[in-house]
């Protein structure tokens, strides 16, 4: 599994999580959460591992 990134060093659009909510918030249809739940050396597979939990959290 690939390391995934948080876009510490994307100067221009400050990484992926602020470039998701860039063209998510051109939207009018639905209201959209995103959090950047990113940690330094996480992985596809750490992400996994957290999903479930931290998507649980955020419904409370």
């Amino acid at each position: 599994m690939g390391a995934t990134a948080w876009g510490a060093w994307d100067m221009e659009k400050g990484g992926w999580v602020n470039r998701l909510w860039l063209q998510v918030g051109k939207r009018k249809e639905a209201y959209v959460e995103i959090y950047n739940l990113s940690v330094s050396g996480g992985t596809t597979e750490t992400i996994l591992e957290r999903f479930e939990n931290e998507a649980n959290i955020r419904q409370s």
